[in-house]
């Protein structure tokens, strides 16, 4: 049986254009929970929007947060987006301390502190990179610019886990992280035109060399 490109379904996430988007590059994609799913899968995609507390509520419903930890030790690729990103990390200061799935070490902060500037960062963003040549950022230039939403972002603990950043006024934060197979977006790259596609093409090739 070929394996699927795994979209998590857990009632959170702008499912639709993150399936057409992944569907662009991959013929096999499914929107699925299942134990059988997970099973199949060569890799999985963890959307969201919404409060992290909620998010995490919601994986916990269906022990979906053990079947992605398990996903995880098995060194299958996922991505996480936005909401999907912040919840790879360890803690949310949102609306309280919240724990994540801590598959990369690190918090996930408020970016204006005080609300010093007008919350959500709602934005077409350029990202910087260090590693250019690293196979998700494949295609993508400096001045590539991509949409953000959000108010929280996460702080790896290790630099080595931030593939990218983007700044907010005078704030840079990390808008890809990565741990091994492990990837996470901060930015909607299903949304995000075509440079945002070449993200969700760059993924899917690695998620192929996993099959």
């Amino acid at each position: 049986m070929r394996k699927h490109i795994l979209v998590l379904d857990y009632g959170i996430g702008n499912i639709k254009s993150i399936m057409a988007a992944f569907k662009k590059f991959e013929n096999n994609v499914l929107l699925g929970s299942a134990n059988k799913d997970f099973a199949n899968a060569k890799a999985l995609i963890i959307p969201g929007v919404g409060a992290f507390r909620h998010g995490m509520e919601k994986l916990k419903v269906n022990k979906l947060d053990t079947r992605i930890r398990e996903f995880a030790q098995e060194n299958r690729p996922i991505m996480g987006i936005c909401l999907g990103m912040q919840m790879l990390f360890s803690s949310s200061q949102e609306f309280g301390e919240s724990a994540g799935l801590n598959l990369i070490e690190g918090d996930v902060i408020r970016l204006s502190p005080k609300q010093k500037h007008k919350l959500p960062n709602i934005s077409w963003s350029e990202i910087s990179s260090s590693y250019i040549s690293e196979p998700l950022l494949e295609g993508i230039n400096q001045s590539d610019k991509f949409y953000h939403i959000h108010s929280f972002y996460a702080e790896p603990k290790s630099r080595e886990h931030i593939l990218a950043k983007t700044k907010f006024f005078d704030k840079s934060y990390c808008s890809i992280a990565k741990k091994g197979n492990i990837f996470g977006c901060q930015f909607h790259p299903e949304k995000s035109g075509e440079q945002g596609l070449k993200i969700v093409k760059n993924f899917v090739n690695i998620s192929n060399t996993h099959e």
